[in-house]
């Protein structure tokens, strides 16, 4: 299903699981509204054994889990579809080479270079055709040099969407964590058209309520926010607030 949403450019909600290993939030995540589960395996403390067990669960509960690797590198990548993962987020990506490198590394031959191994694969294995068919890869644009290289990477074929980080994005165009300023914008609305023109999901990271209405207005299906550290955060803060007022 989260394939066929790509591949349509429907609305696509996702959130992350950054530092907390708790099978149970897998359960309190789940519901209509969310459609993909991100595991942050780039700036998370996840350990292997940990984000498998997350996988697992969230397979139980029909949720899928695409997971952030924290480099394009073979053993990176194809480690997190060992572990069960429905696809990767591939970080980072400013070439063509690097794009079609990190999509080889996600498929069996003949169509990439991808070992067979893992258990969720072994036991419940679906054929050459059907894994490649199935597995997501999102690619992630960070920098002024990915967007001058958009339509090179765009050309590379079996790319399921591009997703903005518009954090690092902003640093890299020298306006850091302005997320209203005009070159950000600007830079952000390129890679948008460019995915547009080809009819390519394009999503972002959205930090706030307000980035989320504003993006999804432009045409952004993909909308990805917060963590469960955040969650956790915004609720303790509402109960202090309330425990301050209260005197």
């Amino acid at each position: 299903m989260l394939r066929q949403k790509l591949l349509n450019r429907e609305k696509i909600f996702a959130t992350t699981l950054v530092s907390l290993h708790w099978s149970g939030l897998i359960e309190i995540f789940k519901n209509d509204v969310l459609d993909v589960l991100i595991l942050d395996l780039e700036h998370g403390t996840c350990p292997p054994e940990a984000a498998e067990n997350l996988i697992r669960t969230a397979r139980a509960y029909q949720l899928p889990v695409v997971v952030r690797a924290a480099d394009t590198l073979y053993h990176l990548l194809s480690a997190c579809l060992d572990a069960g993962a429905q696809g990767v987020l591939v970080p980072r990506v400013e070439t063509a080479d690097q794009a079609r490198a990190a999509l080889e590394c996600c498929r069996l031959p003949p169509e990439g270079r991808k070992g067979f191994g893992g258990f969720p694969l072994v036991r419940h294995w679906p054929g050459v055709e059907e894994f490649n068919s199935r597995i997501v890869a999102l690619l992630q644009i960070e920098s002024q040099r990915g967007i001058d290289n958009l339509e090179e990477i765009l050309a590379v074929g079996g790319i399921a969407g591009i997703i903005v980080g518009p954090s690092d994005l902003s640093i890299d165009l020298g306006v850091p964590l302005s997320y209203d300023h005009p070159r950000l914008v600007k830079a952000v609305e390129q890679v948008l058209s460019a995915c547009r023109a080809r009819q390519l999901s394009c999503g972002i990271y959205c930090a706030t309520d307000r980035l989320i209405s504003f993006w999804r207005k432009r045409g952004m299906n993909i909308i990805w926010s917060g963590c469960a550290t955040d969650f956790i955060s915004r609720g303790y803060e509402q109960v202090c607030a309330l425990m301050r007022k209260l005197g």
